[in-house]
């Protein structure tokens, strides 16, 4: 894996469009790491609806799930089959609840999930990921452990978000998996 910026030491060169790179991050060299997995995309409705029924946590729903009546018709089959009876009959029992009202679970199945810590906790260890929380809690207690804790902002990730759901563009939830295993935005 290639880690760095190749970038030039003149800072006064740079333009609103350029990133900065501290001298530590400046000439690109190799590393390796162990081999793993990403998930290009957060976890959706349909992730953690899954999780719920699968260890027998149907009764665990997040304070944005609802069993109330839905205000839309049914299921159009053909739009989104899951292929897991159990999960469908789990999904087709609950809505979600949004600016509009209550709306059917089986409609924001791609949407993301908003669950408390643990909840997400919950479901990371079940799906054998880690939690993006886990790397600044490790580095909290090191610090702690060395007594060097300090305030300070991280940009580690340069992403494009232009076409993403940031900054009001939508106000309601929009899918999250629409680029499916693609870890770069459009």
């Amino acid at each position: 894996m290639l880690i760095g910026i190749e970038d030039t030491d003149d800072d006064s060169a740079l333009s609103p469009d350029d990133f900065f790179a501290w001298n530590n991050e400046r000439n690109p060299y190799e590393v390796s790491v162990k081999r793993f997995e990403a998930q290009a995309r957060p976890m959706s409705i349909l992730d953690y609806a899954t999780y719920l029924v699968k260890m027998s946590r149907k009764h665990c729903l997040p304070v944005t799930w609802s069993t109330g009546p839905p205000g839309v018709p049914d299921r159009n089959i053909a739009s989104n089959p899951l292929g897991d009876p159990d999960v469908e009959e789990f999904v087709d029992s609950l809505t979600v609840k949004t600016a509009y009202g209550l709306l059917p679970l089986h409609l924001a199945l791609d949407w993301p999930v908003y669950t408390s810590y643990n909840e997400a906790v919950g479901y990371v260890e079940w799906a054998g990921a880690r939690s993006i929380h886990r790397q600044v809690e490790e580095e909290k207690a090191e610090k702690t452990q060395k007594g060097t804790i300090s305030k300070s902002i991280r940009d580690d990730i340069y992403t494009d978000l232009t076409a993403c759901n940031v900054g009001f563009q939508n106000l309601h939830p929009s899918p999250v998996t629409q680029n499916g295993n693609v870890l770069d935005t459009p």
